[in-house]
């Protein structure tokens, strides 16, 4: 029967076009679409390695499986299973790790999914709102700014965090991203603060649930001079977030640089950092008044894109310069499932009035229902 359940399943998924993981349960397959639920039914397999019959119920990581068969493993078994599975401990770190992006929304699928993909894994949120605003108006989210409080970040303090950490409760709303703006008045590359702010920024991020930090270079921090990149900048970049990536990977969380530079010159940034725990966080707005070609720039970045803010200032989403329609595709294209971020003004001052109108605007562009 299960055999029969798994060709059945496998034969709907093909005739359908549907990607997915097919995951072959007692009783029944299914096709888990889900990132999260993924998760769910990895970790249920891991625990209950027996029961799933993923490993003979004699090898050592099923430990009631050895009790029941009664006999302890070989050492040819024990090396066969090393070799070729994680440890116990490796697999848990990489699960916390898996659902703290998965959480976060920045788990997104493989490239080259665009006619099978759907806007089920979109999230919306905003860095205009707070978390209550965001609920008012129907978000998913929101991202948070981290100011300076002397030489620590004000999120640094657990007492801050705890504040945060009551607002989640409150509204039900997660924590899309932690914003570090305060890099354009003091930049990552020649302040001396710099290093610590990441790693404390980090630490707040995994404690919030927060899966990406916008690691911003505009104003006093912008990379560009006269249109030319700031070498020795840019050198200093590279080294100070190179040092803080291990980190930030082991706390699931993703660095997602932000700034004025081509896909081509990002791409060579992330390059000479070679983490990726380090991404690029894609403003349509910036890039598209840089001149730059946008749709084309997200298909070239790819799943090197961590996250996106969308933006048309000084106008309402779809009424400026930024071609919403052409950018859409490319999201789609390229099988981007994760979170959207407004960074929207307000043109009649009413914020979450206009707030409303933008998200809404989303999500007819994407059908996000």
């Amino acid at each position: 029967m299960q055999r029969l359940l798994s060709s059945y399943a496998l034969y709907l998924r093909y005739k359908h076009h549907r990607p997915g993981h097919l995951f072959q349960g007692r009783f029944k397959a299914r096709l888990v679409e889900d990132e999260v639920y993924l998760l769910a039914v990895t970790r249920y397999v891991h625990l209950n390695l027996v029961l799933t019959a993923a490993c003979p119920g004699h090898w050592k990581v099923g430990m009631m499986g050895s009790g029941i068969a009664g006999r302890t493993t070989t050492q040819g078994e024990n090396t066969m299973f090393e070799q070729t599975h994680a440890t116990r401990r490796q697999f848990l770190r990489q699960c916390a790790a898996a659902g703290a992006l998965a959480a976060s929304g920045i788990l997104v699928s493989s490239p080259g999914y665009g006619k099978q993909w759907s806007a089920k894994g979109l999230r919306l949120g905003s860095c205009i709102l707070d978390l209550e605003e965001a609920k008012q108006i129907g978000l998913e989210g929101a991202e948070i700014r981290a100011n300076p409080a002397g030489d620590n970040l004000d999120v640094a303090d657990p007492a801050v965090r705890r504040q945060y950490k009551e607002q989640m409760k409150k509204t039900g709303l997660p924590i899309s991203s932690l914003m570090l703006g305060l890099l354009n008045s003091y930049p990552l590359a020649s302040d001396p603060r710099g290093p610590a702010w990441l790693e404390q920024s980090i630490e707040a991020a995994k404690d919030l649930g927060a899966g990406v930090i916008l690691v911003a270079f505009f104003s006093k921090g912008n990379l560009l001079e006269d249109g030319k990149l700031k070498k020795a900048d840019v050198d200093v970049v590279v080294e100070r977030i190179k040092a803080a990536a291990p980190k930030a990977k082991e706390a699931g969380v993703v660095l997602g640089i932000e700034n004025l530079l081509s896909a081509q010159q990002n791409a060579e940034i992330l390059d000479r950092i070679g983490s990726d725990a380090v991404r690029i966080y894609y403003d349509v707005g910036n890039t598209t008044g840089q001149g730059y070609d946008v749709p084309a720039e997200i298909r070239f970045l790819k799943d090197r894109i961590a996250i996106f803010h969308f933006k048309d200032n000084p106008h309402y989403l779809g009424e400026g310069k930024v071609q919403f329609e052409a950018i859409a595709d490319a999201i789609r294209d390229i099988g981007y499932r994760g979170w959207i971020v407004l960074e929207t003004t307000s043109p009649s001052k009413d914020k979450l009035a206009d707030a409303k109108r933008n998200a809404a605007f989303v999500r007819k562009l994407f059908g996000m229902g």
